[in-house]
């Protein structure tokens, strides 16, 4: 086989396992180079030398607890253990995998059992990753465990949080109490009639908001975080979520993260433009004044007259954002006659404002305008 018959079968190789191929001459093709290349992973899996046992994983859950149906998200950070190595996570009885932020060809879904192949270019820095599970029925304690192997296939136990509790959710008691739950049943901190009831259900039974829930359930009074803002509206927008991303155009947001692909699709789609120096600022605080300008963006909203709110000036830089979202029925002000473009955004309330911005666009849609 010459050279040029070798590079191709490299690229063939590279492309059923989703790596990107560099550019090569001939035959037309112009293909991106990058550094990453899965094949090389299987092939030098036991080639390149690690001192034995220097290698280890420590796993974290993002909650403690959780009701059937839930979704958790398990992030693993790994290191020391050489270019390439390997992650196997065993699944509590009943539990589902449903996706990672590693590329589909470097996972193997087994029962019980997922399989996870590491491919780290810079051996000196951990490797994060992160897969979501869901919940099963049965109430109870249940414990994840794993190994990490290096690329002499030493294994070594996955350390930190393992057990999380499915609670058990009666028809007596009605209600979801933990982060995550079964679509069709209301949080027990949703109140019966609240304003936010109908868009929190419908948002969650649509999938929306999994992986960004709270101890308690929902948590409408707390202030929404801009990461969590990201999630919802990707999901909404897109009706699905996001490609794994491997960098970020924000200095703030880790891409392995589990909001960094939401984070940087919501840049993609012109929403945001980050906080300023180069920056996102996931953990802050949304504003009334900040959540008018991401929906107007994200829903592309038409001008409106001046809705006429008493705290909102003519040349304030939301001002034309918050009358695009009046005139579309997404906002009838806080009291009084006013908007408060400084107050936090609560989670309840964004959630409000983004049933009806779908629920307006389902009626454009229909009316044929």
């Amino acid at each position: 086989m010459g050279g040029s018959e070798f590079a191709e079968g490299v690229d063939r190789g590279r492309s059923r396992l989703g790596v990107p191929v560099p550019s090569r001459p001939g035959r037309g093709r112009t293909r991106r180079r990058v550094a990453a290349v899965a094949v090389a992973a299987v092939v030098l899996w036991a080639s390149v030398p690690v001192g034995a046992g220097s290698h280890r994983a420590v796993r974290t859950l993002d909650v403690a607890a959780v009701d059937p149906g839930g979704e958790v998200v398990v992030t693993v950070e790994a290191q020391d253990f050489g270019r390439f190595g390997r992650v196997i996570e065993l699944l509590p009885g009943g539990w589902t995998y449903t996706g990672s932020s590693l590329p589909e060809t470097a996972v193997t879904v087994e029962t019980g059992r997922v399989r996870f192949l590491l491919l780290n270019l810079d051996p000196s820095q951990p490797m994060v990753f992160w897969y979501t599970v869901t919940a099963p029925d049965a109430a109870g304690t249940h414990v994840f465990s794993g190994v990490i192997e290096d690329s002499d296939r030493v294994a070594e136990t996955v350390g930190g949080a393992g057990q999380v509790e499915v609670r058990s959710t009666s028809a007596a008691q009605g209600c979801l109490q933990g982060a995550g739950g079964a679509a069709g049943l209301r949080f027990c901190d949703v109140a019966v009639g609240a304003y936010y009831e109908t868009p929190v259900t419908s948002l969650h039974a649509d999938g929306v908001l999994g992986g960004t829930l709270c101890e308690e359930g929902f948590c409408p009074s707390e202030p929404v975080l801009r990461k969590t803002l990201a999630v919802w509206l990707v999901r909404l927008l897109d009706g699905k979520n996001p490609q794994p991303v491997i960098r970020s155009r924000f200095g703030d947001v880790e891409p392995s993260g589990f909001h960094g692909r939401f984070i940087e699709r919501l840049a993609q789609l012109g929403v945001t433009r980050g906080c300023g120096d180069g920056n996102f600022c996931p953990d802050g605080v949304v504003s009334r004044a900040e959540m008018a300008a991401f929906l107007s963006r994200a829903y592309r909203l038409a001008a409106g007259l001046d809705p006429g709110f008493g705290d909102v000036a003519d040349d304030a830089w939301y001002a034309a954002d918050v009358s695009k979202l009046a005139a579309s029925g997404i906002t009838k002000g806080c009291d009084d006659g006013l908007f408060c473009p400084g107050r936090d955004t609560t989670r309840g309330e964004l959630a409000t404002f983004l049933h009806r911005a779908e629920t307006a666009k389902a009626s454009t849609s229909q009316g044929g305008s």
